[in-house]
């Protein structure tokens, strides 16, 4: 009896290995699902990366393209500053052939006599402030005869006789400014003493921008 145990045991045990071997041997089937999941391992590891790689693409393609759109903005505004600023234009200095001048006047009297030599180069003055953006200053003076009223009255009377002369001679009256001084600007002589005919007068002053 122990026999027949024993001789069933060892064919079984046979019949195991030449099962394992034809399996493994023959039909090289062992180990076929390690291969699979390692397979698998890589299939998934290589569509992660392709992921990855497609993903970083994208951003740097966003990247790129936020950039470009910042540098044209800032193009565009720097134009438009460009537009915007006004340039400077250079000053030029002009040189009148007056800059300052006076017309004398009689005593009481709020016009003058004019030679054609002044008025000559009167005219030349006018046509010089109206080609630039100069103004024409006139004030009028009278001595110390008389209140203080009455020889600002008479200044400014003076001023503006001697502004319709310039007006005449083509000086735009726009250009023109008058004012009085009465007898607060008189001309003193020797010892103190009022030029009582010096003091009857219009100055002429040229004011440039």
């Amino acid at each position: 009896m122990k026999r027949v145990l024993i001789g069933i045991i060892g064919f079984v045990l046979w019949s195991l290995v030449s099962v394992q071997w034809y399996v493994c041997g023959v039909k090289g089937l062992c180990g076929e699902d390690t291969v699979k999941v390692n397979d698998t391992d890589k299939i998934t590891e290589t569509t992660v990366s392709n992921d990855r790689a497609k993903k970083t693409e994208v951003s740097t393609s966003k990247l790129a393209d936020t950039v470009a759109v910042k540098n044209t903005a800032v193009e565009n505004n720097a134009k438009k500053d460009a537009k915007a600023e006004p340039v400077a234009k250079e000053k030029t200095t002009v040189k009148f052939s007056i800059e300052k001048a006076s017309v004398f006047f009689p005593f009481a009297k709020t016009k003058a006599y004019i030679s054609k030599k002044q008025k000559d180069s009167f005219r030349k003055l006018a046509k010089e402030i109206n080609a630039s953006d100069a103004t024409l200053l006139l004030i009028g003076n009278a001595d110390t005869v008389g209140s203080i009223q009455k020889n600002m009255e008479v200044g400014q009377m003076r001023a503006e006789w001697l502004k319709q002369v310039f007006v005449s001679l083509g000086l735009d009256a726009n250009r023109i400014i008058t004012k009085s001084q009465g007898k607060g600007s008189v001309i003193r002589g020797t010892n103190n003493s009022v030029d009582m005919k010096g003091s009857r007068r219009v100055d002429i002053i040229v004011k440039p921008k």
